[in-house]
């Protein structure tokens, strides 16, 4: 007999999710910035890959590597190395404005648009 995911862990007693806990996630913030936040670092970095202008919030995040990778053409990019490009398409660094501490909240919009003009000084 052939049971679904929620009747073996009805079955076993075990608690029923969805999806297991993420530690690591990428959050769109402002129309230019991205919050990464992974390996108890926490990114605000361009919205964009420097390459072909991808949104990097659809990007995959290698969490444990601390690499963020593109969504159209795969270009990887080294969060703890500067945002310098690793792997695919040769292309600018993916530019990183501010650290955030830990458990610090997300800057409000004024300061978010501060740290957006540090995109357009990096141009």
């Amino acid at each position: 007999m052939t049971t679904t995911a929620s009747e073996d862990a009805r079955d076993t007693g075990a608690p029923q999710t969805a999806h297991p806990p993420q530690d690591s996630r990428v959050q769109q913030v402002s129309e230019r910035l991205i919050l990464v936040e992974a390996g108890g670092r926490r990114l605000l970095t361009d919205a964009v890959c420097p390459h072909r202008k991808g949104w990097m919030r659809y990007g995959h995040l290698d969490a444990e590597r601390m690499l963020l990778r593109c969504p159209l053409h795969h270009s990887a990019f080294d969060l703890l190395g500067g945002g310098r490009r690793v792997a695919g398409p040769a292309c600018d660094v993916l530019r990183i404005v501010a650290e955030l501490p830990a458990g610090a909240p997300v800057p409000p919009e004024d300061e978010l648009r501060r740290l957006e003009g540090r995109l357009d000084a990096l141009d």
